[in-house]
């Protein structure tokens, strides 16, 4: 039987202020970061620097689905999808 993996990572959106607060349980080292409104192709794009434990990434807000891509410096990828 296969152990779950612990996601290293907390994203919520917060409307008060358009934006993306991104959490890191740890020290990941450099990490990408990308969205993409798919409903008007909207996209934005980061490069957290390693250490840091919280960002805050501004977004439109526009409605639509989202995808959020985390990409590692090690390669791992992690990604979610939430809508607005």
């Amino acid at each position: 039987m296969r152990t779950p993996e612990t996601i290293p990572i907390t994203a919520t959106y917060r409307s008060s202020f358009s934006a993306i607060c991104v959490r890191f349980n740890s020290n990941l080292g450099d990490v990408d970061i990308d969205v993409m409104n798919s409903s008007t192709g909207d996209v934005w794009s980061w490069t957290v620097v390693g250490g840091n434990i919280m960002a805050v990434l501004p977004i439109s807000g526009d409605n639509g689905m989202y995808t959020i891509t985390f990409t590692l410096a090690n390669g791992d990828e992690y990604e979610g999808e939430f809508e607005l």
